[in-house]
């Protein structure tokens, strides 16, 4: 009974603290401070790209890494499982190719299996071998033994193993147990160049949270609609996710965005064009965009709370996210309650008006149906191809909106 009364104790202080902290920021007006601090614990989504060099001259290679290098890629991604090892020339090439990705200072993941590492006469020496190919990141397609990735890690060429993301567990559970560090593992989803067979979202949330649970840093690969080249001799896309096929790059993006669970994103198909370059670039250095359509006209104040950068508080409820700092900000402005339905849907955007004092000005995203009264206007609504990423939005995250055309 001791032991349950004190465990009961600290945690009721614990949730007394969590009040209390909630108090000062709105008491003392500190939203921006704890936002901005909020801000730079949360790192945002870096980027990668993969080339396939074997069919082009070393020069057009070379200016597309290039440009990918001026547009924030930090990590190339060479596969080695689709090229004739026994052809010495094109070997060469991929070491040429190495040489400048280092030279421009990016890293370099290759893609390899047992069977290329026994071709290769790499296994007596393996982390030898991959230094002096010139392999930062070593993804093991399929594993090898489990005591050659663990001498790997422990060598003195400080490489990582990357690991497969969307198989099993298993692997994972192994090298922490026998001691790995997880911070020289990483962990990168597939892609799937066949339509109708990329991951399902369940099943890529199931693994993806399991290993950031671990501490493991993930990665995913996005399709690229101007680009069609891979590995393969295949044009179906280039994806993890099978929802993603076929949906623009910025939409691929929003929902890692929203799920805080990959750090790295890939392109997976080669010469990506300059303008999808730029909505990359742009959406993974802004909020979280939701695009909105509304069918009333708005007051002037409404119009600029919507138009205000969010956060998304991190006290959860199940009916709503929540964005308090607007009634710090609009706390002198007079916002009339609207006739209007009293039944909120999900996605639609909520502002509580003057019938509300104390919360005046905040808005909220309904995730679900329920009533409201005449406090609250309903301002707007989601479009329906982002309701789904009010599943996976996670609090303290920034967001923002944009008026659909």
């Amino acid at each position: 009974m001791r032991q349950v009364f004190i465990k009961n104790f600290y945690l009721l202080r614990r949730y007394h603290l969590l009040y209390k902290i909630v108090y000062i920021i709105e008491r003392f007006n500190l939203y921006k401070a704890f936002s901005v601090k909020i801000e730079r614990i949360i790192m945002r989504i870096k980027l990668g790209a993969a080339i396939y060099p074997e069919h082009y001259c070393f020069e057009t290679i070379n200016d597309y890494i290039v440009k990918l290098k001026e547009n924030g890629v930090r990590r190339i991604f060479i596969s080695l499982l689709q090229i004739d090892l026994n052809d010495l020339k094109l070997l060469e090439q991929y070491k040429k190719v190495i040489e400048l990705i280092h030279s421009l200072d990016l890293k370099v993941i290759a893609d390899i299996n047992p069977e290329i590492i026994d071709r290769m006469n790499w296994r007596k020496d393996l982390p030898k071998n991959i230094f002096e190919f010139g392999i930062d990141i070593l993804r093991i397609d399929t594993a090898i033994e489990i005591q050659d990735i663990i001498r790997f890690t422990n060598s003195k060429y400080n490489l990582k193993i990357e690991i497969n993301l969307s198989t099993n567990k298993d692997l994972l559970d192994q090298l922490l147990s026998n001691g790995v560090n997880p911070k020289d593992i990483t962990a990168s989803h597939n892609f799937y160049p066949k339509r109708y067979t990329g991951l399902s979202l369940d099943h890529f949330m199931n693994m993806t949270q399991y290993f950031k649970s671990k501490g493991i840093e993930t990665s995913a690969f996005i399709n690229a609609q101007s680009a069609n080249e891979g590995p393969w001799p295949l044009s179906e896309g280039l994806c993890t996710l099978e929802m993603g096929r076929n949906q623009s790059i910025d939409e691929q993006l929003k929902f890692f965005q929203a799920t805080g669970l990959i750090d790295y994103i890939v392109i997976a198909n080669q010469f990506i064009s300059i303008n999808e370059l730029n909505i990359i670039s742009e959406t993974l250095n802004d909020d979280l965009t939701l695009k909105y359509h509304t069918n009333i006209t708005l007051s002037k104040v409404e119009q600029d709370i919507i138009n205000l950068s969010h956060t998304y508080r991190g006290d959860i409820s199940d009916y709503v996210i929540r964005s308090s700092e607007p009634r710090i900000k609009f706390k002198e402005n007079s916002i009339l309650p609207r006739k209007q339905k009293y039944t909120a849907e999900k996605g639609d955007i909520l502002i509580d008006n003057d019938n509300y004092p104390r919360y005046k000005g905040e808005l909220s995203i309904a995730l679900k149906k329920f009533d409201i009264d005449d406090r609250t206007n309903v301002v707007g609504h989601l479009v329906p191809e982002h309701h789904y990423l009010l599943d996976y939005i996670q609090p303290w995250e920034k967001f923002k909106f944009q008026k659909d055309n």
